[in-house]
């Protein structure tokens, strides 16, 4: 790859590779680069992982021509109405920029802000204008979002960012303050009188999704269409309901009855009886579904033993490596097993894929930490856009002593700021 194809490979997956590369090669025009991550969040879901504002701001900085990748960014801010996340990311480097006196980037958050509304992100601005101006910003939010009130009194509009500005306020009574305002200002009546009336109602929505404490689990089981052990993984059950759960799979005459209660055990609850039963419905007939294939092998991956083992290699090689049934290793993983992995990481494409295999591989090698885990791991962190899997990819690195140094580098200039802590602290 030429320099700028790595820079934009860095730049996407979000390491510090892109400063490195920005750092050596002073002379290369990455202007382009960095405007497009900066107008496309990269983020592999941006609602889990931390802003790359920082990130960006900084190779911005370093760039000779800033005041035109600035300005790109304040264009793309006033003009993107289809991609939240991108418009989450436009926010938030404009707040980087005010933070360091920009007054334009400044004036195009307030001038942004619930204008071009995309659909379900009507807020999206708030957070940022709370932090630059507190409780002045509140007031400016409560004035905008009043006047649309005023011209649509059935819109509905809760407490939730005057409760964030109380976070950051603690000193001030923010609501005290609001009502002061109100008295001469009807917009902002108008927004107090909104969000006061709906207090209630959002209240006891919240108290309505709670789960039922004595709710009867087998029924939650059977009436839900796709249930998920993982809904089960903060439960304390017990082992005689764990025991009729999983008499229930052989005693359910439906395959979809059968399937749903597997399901149970493909998690942290450990399915209580001979793991025979479970192979055979792997190795079963036609008549034993796909779905219920795929829930025996997932909860035979809480036992360790030779035909198990082999059954999962069976079934991965008969996949073309299909990651579900990596899940072997995890309980059943020997010397040599690397190989495999590094192979199937190595040939791995499309982001969503590289991240899926990443969680296994993390199962995998917490629960046998071994330094043959950096071939796998480094093959994937190559791949990786997921700012989150990739830190905890390199706290396992680092806890085996296997991290090569200029990856150790580049995570001082990481877009998440927790994976800089690893190196920094």
């Amino acid at each position: 790859m030429t320099i700028k194809q790595q820079f934009r490979s860095a730049i996407i997956r979000g390491t510090g590779e892109a400063h490195r590369l920005q750092l050596a090669h002073p002379k290369v025009d990455f202007a382009d680069l960095i405007i497009d991550a900066c107008l496309t969040n990269y983020c592999l879901n941006s609602q889990d992982e931390p802003s790359r504002a920082e990130y960006l701001s900084e190779l911005i900085e370093r760039s000779s021509v800033a005041a035109i990748i600035k300005a790109a960014v304040l264009k793309g801010l006033a003009e993107e109405v289809t991609n939240d996340a991108n418009l989450s990311q436009l926010f938030e480097l404009a707040k980087v920029f005010a933070q360091h006196g920009d007054r334009a980037a400044k004036a195009a958050i307030y001038k942004r802000f619930y204008k071009k509304v995309i659909t379900g992100c009507a807020h999206f601005g708030s957070s940022v204008i709370l932090e630059l101006d507190g409780l002045e910003g509140m007031i400016f939010i409560a004035r905008t979002i009043g006047a649309h009130l005023e011209r649509h009194p059935e819109a509905w509009e809760d407490d939730a960012i005057v409760t964030e500005c109380q976070g950051n306020c603690p000193g001030i009574d923010v609501w005290r303050e609001l009502e002061i305002v109100s008295k001469a200002d009807k917009f902002v009546a108008a927004y107090l009188k909104a969000v006061q009336e709906n207090r209630e109602d959002a209240r006891r929505y919240k108290e309505d999704r709670r789960p039922e404490a004595g709710k009867d689990i087998f029924e939650e089981i059977e009436s839900t269409r796709y249930f998920s052990g993982a809904r089960l993984a903060r439960r304390q059950l017990p082992q005689s309901t764990i025991e009729a759960l999983a008499g229930k799979v052989l005693a359910a005459g439906s395959v979809k009855v059968k399937a749903k209660y597997l399901a149970v055990f493909n998690g942290s609850v450990k399915f209580p009886f001979d793991p025979a039963i479970l192979i055979g419905i792997v190795k079963g007939d036609a008549g034993n579904s796909k779905q219920l294939k795929e829930r025996a092998f997932d909860a035979l991956m809480n036992f360790s033993s030779n035909e198990i083992r082999q059954l999962g290699l069976e079934l991965l090689n008969g996949s073309n490596g299909s990651p579900r049934y990596l899940n072997v290793f995890v309980n059943n993983y020997r010397d040599g097993d690397d190989a495999t992995l590094t192979a199937i990481a190595e040939k791995a494409r499309g982001k969503y894929r590289i991240e899926y295999l990443a969680h296994i591989y993390l199962k995998i090698f917490r629960q046998n930490k071994t330094a043959h885990c950096a071939g796998p791991l480094l093959a994937l962190y190559s791949k990786m856009v997921c700012s989150e899997c990739r830190k905890q990819v390199l706290e396992l690195l680092l806890a085996i002593n296997s991290l090569p140094g200029h990856i150790r580098d580049e995570m001082k200039y990481d877009c998440n700021p927790e994976t800089r802590k690893l190196v920094t602290d």
